[in-house]
């Protein structure tokens, strides 16, 4: 038996079994099942033995017509028993198996006799058989693995049993032919019943699973919802005590503050606010969703109401030049049950929301009018217009979530927790209330809280109502109430929403070093320009676009950035500014609230120097900028230093080529006078002098314009290296042979006389410096198969001295490398300017105890090198002597 067919056969026994023991709970479901399957069976088997009668007389007649009419009635009677008894007690469910068991048998047996007294092997009641087997099969009964297995086969062996004790001359045929029907029908009802046994079980398994999963988040949301009460009601006290002491300098007049020290408190105090604000927001959220959150209801006018804080906002919203309209009705008219403190926080939540979305000079329409709801005199409702950016569509079914960011990417334009219009949804819901809302994107946005007349019955359970003013607790809670009321905590949305105040220019230090603030919040800027400022000129920019751009045109010495930012975040603004030659050499400090460790790894892959979480130390980010532009001196020192020694060594060569081509000028003029001179010689020895000057004049601007115009044509580096080769052999005297070996290379990234200004002096110096007698060699390679790297090598080993550490460092250095001659040392420094003008590389190492080998790598064309001749390509080599 193959291994395939005995997993098949062990797991068709497995699912088998499968049903009745696996799951407790699935057989219980079963059982509490079992009077209702009771009662089916038995009324579809009185249905159907009833339904029969009525064809009995055409099959026989006399007193079998009488014994099969007293079956069905006895059979019947049974069923109503069955059927009867299963409404009174227990017993239905807890003897469902067997009940049912018996009920199935009953139904064979009473078609066995029918069979019996029509006919036996002449009659088709055994047919009837077949109903009875699929029938229960299809039920969702409590029966074990082998129940239906064995209750059908018993019926079967009963069937044969009473034909052959009552038919001694049965008709073989019609036997066979009515068995073999009966086995094909016991054979498919009894695997249906254990698939749909076992299809049940899975269901039951599902439904259970999903049952325990509900269970687990309906407890953690419950346990989410306390800790959040708890950690509010925890936060509340210390913030309390932050914030009244922060108040009580501010306004002190006993201790006066100098202009750094208000600027700091106003700053610890708007952002202890705006934290009090966060706190009270979530604990009102969660009592909310505990249903634990009460409102203190008395009869408000909703025109009042928003005309009051219309004229508390007007200044603020002026800040942002919005325009701001109301229109309310006549006193008296919009008459609302309602918290007036809840109803307060809805306009609070939804302006600053309107606020902060709007533009400047935007417009923001505060509106009291009935509702619209389809019933007259329902209630009213308050709208805020607004023209603002608008929500897409999208987004708007979700804007009432919880913590739901329309926005949420890393260049989200505006902050925000997704709490206020979740917190709308919730009060205007404890008020029996609906919110709505209507936008089109880039158009603006209607914000809609309808507040019934009356308070519904429904809400009563979470109302207080309210005669007379709440009395105000004493001690702590007191303050804490005093903070609540104060117009700095009610309007501190609003505030930041119209805040347009930017960071105060700091005074010029001269020559300090500049620094790069880039955040989008304003407190933060004005903190960190304040901790700056007193060392270093500080440039602030409020986006990253703003940030790139600022860091591209301004060269600052440092950059500090957060990551999330409108327009452009940290991330990407420092790519940008990475991929300028300039601004790669800018130090930068990531300054963000994402401190995880994949956002520092992106970051440090980003190109960022150092990384920082908030809330951070100032003293460890003034060390950081302290140390990074330490680094950054002694970075442009250094390469000021290299500079100037490259000068150095450019002017020693020029002097060193002037003087002597100086001193040979003045012998001639010394000999000029004397009789025996031969003016002839003079005259020879005078152009010599002059043609080295034009020499060193031609090679010193060939250095310098080297790489300079632009690729026109592709140069083959085979073709070049064996004229070249050629030519080197036969300038370096006999006795000295240079060994090719080329790879159909085919075209580089470089143009032919570029080409072979980089080959000529590489091979000359190769053959110069190795002894008579030895080879010099050259080699070219193509990319390697599917490396698609694009580049091409030339490796060109000589049999010389071998080069010390200083010699490498000077091989392309102007007149201090090609061993002592200036005109070679300047073509060996050309072809290296040519080689990294054009995209390549050049390294030279030791060959350890003899020579050097100089690697060359150029970029090669990517489609369309000609061949190379057959006789010269491959691997082949050829020898080239002298």
């Amino acid at each position: 038996m193959s291994k395939a067919l005995k997993l098949t056969l062990s797991g068709a026994v497995n699912r088998w079994f499968q049903g009745y023991a696996a799951a407790p709970g699935h057989v219980d479901e079963l059982r509490e099942l079992g009077p209702t399957m009771i009662r089916t069976a038995a009324i579809l088997s009185i249905l159907a033995f009833g339904g029969m009668a009525t064809v009995d007389h055409l099959m026989v007649d006399g007193e079998a017509l009488t014994l099969t009419r007293l079956t069905r009635v006895v059979s019947c009677a049974l069923f109503l028993a069955f059927a009867g008894a299963s409404y009174f007690g227990s017993w239905a469910k807890r003897f469902a198996r067997p009940a049912t068991v018996v009920l199935c048998l009953i139904c064979g047996a009473s078609v066995i006799t029918l069979a019996h007294f029509t006919g036996n092997t002449a009659s088709t009641y055994h047919d009837a058989l077949l109903v009875v087997y699929f029938g229960f099969a299809v039920m969702p009964l409590a029966w074990g693995p082998f129940d239906a297995l064995a209750q059908y086969l018993a019926l079967i062996a009963a069937y044969d049993a009473v034909i052959i004790l009552t038919e001694p001359a049965f008709h073989p045929g019609h036997f066979a032919t009515h068995n073999a029907v009966l086995v094909a029908a016991f054979l498919v009802a009894t695997v249906l019943q254990r698939i749909l046994a076992h299809q049940r079980l899975i269901e039951y398994q599902s439904r259970s699973a999903l049952a325990v999963a509900n269970e687990r988040l309906t407890a953690l949301d419950q346990a989410k919802t306390r800790f959040f009460s708890n950690i509010s009601h925890e936060l509340r006290t210390p913030l309390t005590l932050i914030v009244a002491p922060l108040e009580a300098l501010l306004e002190s007049k006993r201790e006066p503050l100098s202009m750094g020290q208000r600027e700091r408190l106003e700053l610890a105090q708007r952002n202890a606010l705006r934290l009090l604000r966060l706190v009270d927001d979530i604990l009102s959220l969660t009592r909310a969703e505990a249903a634990s959150l009460k409102i203190h209801v008395t009869r408000l006018d909703l025109g009042e109401l928003v005309a009051a804080f219309a004229a508390d906002v007007n200044e603020l919203a002026a800040r942002k030049n919005i325009t701001l309209t109301v229109k309310v009705p006549e006193p008296g008219l919009a008459m609302v049950d309602g918290d007036q403190t809840m109803i307060e926080r809805v306009l609070l939540n939804v302006f600053g929301n309107a606020a902060k979305f709007v533009k400047i000079g935007g417009r923001i329409e505060l509106v009291v009018r009935e509702a619209n709801v389809g019933q007259p005199g329902w209630g009213w409702e308050i709208a805020v217009i607004d023209n603002g950016i608008g929500i897409s569509a999208g987004s708007l079914p979700h804007i009432f979530d919880r913590f739901y960011q329309a926005d949420s990417s890393s260049t989200r334009s505006t902050g925000g927790t997704g709490i206020g219009l979740a917190l709308v949804k919730e009060i205007v819901e404890l008020h029996g209330g609906r919110v709505g809302a209507e936008s089109v994107h880039g158009e603006g946005t209607t914000i809609l809280a309808r507040f019934p007349s009356t308070l519904p019955p429904e809400c009563e359970a979470n109302a207080i109502r309210q005669t007379a003013p709440k009395a105000e607790p004493q001690g702590l809670p007191e303050w804490h109430q005093a903070i609540r009321n104060a117009r700095s905590y009610r309007l501190q949305g609003i505030d930041e929403a119209t805040e347009r105040r930017v960071a105060p220019r700091p005074r010029h230090r001269g020559d300090a070093p500049t620094i790069l603030v880039v955040e989008d919040n304003p407190d933060m800027i004005r903190f960190l320009v304040a901790l700056m400022a007193y060392d270093y000129n500080v440039l602030s920019a409020q986006n990253g676009r703003d940030g790139l751009k600022m860091a591209l045109d301004r060269r600052p010495d440092l950059i500090i950035s957060d990551v999330m930012m409108p327009e452009m975040d940290g991330f990407e603004m420092v790519r940008r500014i990475r991929e300028d030659a300039e601004g790669a050499k800018i130090p930068l400090i990531f300054l963000t609230a994402r401190g995880s460790h994949e956002d520092r790894i992106q970051g440090h892959a980003g190109g960022a120097d150092t990384y920082l979480s908030k809330p951070f130390h100032s003293e460890e980010l003034l060390a950081a900028v302290d140390a990074l532009l330490a680094r950054q001196q002694t970075l442009r020192a250094a390469a000021t230093s290299q500079e100037e020694e490259a000068v150095v060594f450019m002017a020693t060569g020029v002097v060193e080529q002037l003087s002597r081509s100086v001193s040979r000028l003045k012998d001639i003029q010394s000999e000029i006078g004397r009789v025996e001179a031969d003016p002839m010689t003079l005259l020879g020895r005078f152009a010599e002098g002059l043609a080295s000057l034009v020499d060193l004049v031609g090679a010193l601007r060939e250095l310098a314009e080297a790489g300079v115009k632009p690729l026109r044509a592709m140069g083959c580096i085979d073709d070049e290296l064996r004229a070249v080769a050629v030519r080197a052999t036969e300038l370096s005297g006999h006795g000295r042979s240079m060994r090719i070996e080329l790879g159909a290379v085919g075209q580089v990234a470089v143009e032919p006389d570029e080409l072979r200004a980089i080959l000529e002096p590489l091979v000359m110096r190769a053959l110069e410096v190795t002894p008579p007698g030895r080879d010099a060699s050259v080699q070219s390679q193509g990319a390697s198969a599917g490396s698609g790297d694009g580049v091409a090598s030339i490796v060109i080993v000589d049999q010389g001295p071998t080069l010390s550490h200083g010699q490498i460092e000077r091989f392309f250095f102007p007149f201090q490398g090609g061993d002592g001659d200036a005109r070679r040392a300047l073509e060996l420094a050309r072809a290296r300017r040519l080689v990294l003008a054009r995209g390549g590389t050049v390294t030279v190492e030791s060959g350890g105890v003899i020579g050097a080998r100089v690697t060359v790598r150029l970029p090669t064309l990517a489609s369309g090198a000609p061949a190379l001749p057959p006789a010269r390509s491959g691997s082949g080599i050829a020898g080239v002597a002298a």
